[in-house]
């Protein structure tokens, strides 16, 4: 998890440095919220087929290794996931970039500023 949280953190890093270098906004901010989802097994088991590795198994494999994740659910109360929602925000303000200000680089693909 935090070899995740570190590929995260990067992306985020650039894209608040990406806003400063555009201008017309504030200093950007990250807000991270940590909240919890419990499933029951029925809802964990048609939820994970569509995220992770698990979207590029085969149907067979996939089968497979739900089968054994739905009886470790068996065996417990059910299943509680952690997740963690993070956003970058910046406020417009009201200078405008002009003639005389550098051009600002473009964003790196797959960002969004």
């Amino acid at each position: 998890m935090k070899q995740g949280r570190k590929a995260y953190e990067s992306g985020f890093t650039k894209t608040m440095d990406e806003i400063r270098q555009v201008g017309g906004f504030g200093d950007p901010e990250q807000w991270r919220f940590d909240w919890e989802r419990s499933y029951t097994r029925d809802q964990l088991l048609e939820l994970l087929p569509t995220t992770g590795v698990l979207t590029r198994l085969p149907a067979e494999k996939v089968a497979e290794i739900l089968a054994g994740i739905g009886d470790a659910i068996d065996a417990t109360a059910g299943f509680t996931m952690p997740y963690t929602t993070v956003a970058v925000t910046a406020t417009r303000t009201n200078r405008r970039l002009t003639g005389s200000d550098p051009a600002p680089a473009p964003p790196s693909p797959g960002h969004q500023v």
